[in-house]
């Protein structure tokens, strides 16, 4: 699937060590049609036929490479990534991200079947965070395109996105924003529960869901773009990264320590 096409983006982070869960994933993206891929592999292109007989050797490679890839490029077309580590972490480093085309968003039933897949995959992922919006919703708040000057009179156009780094800040506040029970008891359990919102879910393990609008399709809205504003505030605006401010440093939960060792970094643009 082309990367062009107007996705709703949807990303997730985890502490978790993923070994020996490919099988319950391929149950995830198998159960429903919406969501199931048609091809996987480990880098680009991607051609590997997604099915029951592949099985054995997606699970053999995703423990042995750390991840996988996969693609279903007719409707609903959607592309989804995946990483995760055996880095000894007092952090999430494992994640996994996609995009699936945005007309998919135009219907509420296949809005409600986004919803459901997401929230399998938060609770097979053991997930810390997680966000779903428009792809534009996301340029407009964390995507950059600057100059570099690399010397010698070289310059370079350098593209990327700030506010990845679950370890210094949450990303921002989107159409959905997924909540583990680490991050709403550090929030308080009652702070999560009255903040402004289009709608309010339980999660697994504690978790909370909060929609600011119907669809993520309507980002651009001001009534939306009000309700997000009032949600970094009542949460409070020293935990999320700030476009206008990308140095300023937030506050971050104390997150699990996992042993000893280097710490990588966790960056999903």
């Amino acid at each position: 699937m082309s990367r062009q096409l107007q996705t709703v983006k949807f990303k997730f982070h985890s502490d978790a060590l993923w070994r020996g869960r490919m099988a319950a994933l391929y149950q995830i993206l198998d159960a429903n049609e919406s969501f199931r891929p048609l091809r996987w592999g480990f880098s680009e292109p991607v051609r590997r036929r997604f099915a029951p007989e592949a099985l054995p050797e997606m699970e053999k490679l995703w423990d042995r490479l750390h991840g996988l890839m996969f693609t279903r490029p007719k409707k609903p077309r959607y592309w989804m990534d995946s990483m995760w580590t055996t880095h000894n972490l007092h952090g999430p480093a494992s994640g996994l991200w996609g995009g699936i085309e945005a007309h998919f968003f135009k219907r509420q039933e296949n809005i409600e079947a986004f919803l459901a897949f997401a929230r399998d995959i938060f609770e097979w992922g053991e997930m810390l965070h997680g966000f779903a919006c428009h792809q534009l919703d996301y340029k407009v708040k964390n995507r950059y395109q600057r100059i570099e000057d690399w010397g010698g009179g070289m310059k370079m156009l350098a593209e990327g996105a700030w506010g990845t780094d679950l370890y210094k800040c949450l990303p921002g506040v989107y159409w959905a924003n997924f909540f583990s029970g680490l991050f709403v008891e550090w929030f308080g359990r009652e702070r999560v529960r009255s903040a402004p919102c289009y709608r309010q879910e339980e999660l697994p393990n504690g978790g909370i869901l909060i929609l600011t609008a119907s669809s993520p399709l309507g980002y651009d809205k001001s009534e939306v773009k009000e309700l997000e504003r009032a949600l970094v505030a009542h949460l409070g605006p020293e935990i999320f990264f700030d476009r206008s401010d990308p140095e300023r440093p937030c506050k971050t939960p104390p997150f699990p320590k996992r042993g000893k060792g280097k710490l990588p970094k966790v960056i999903i643009s």
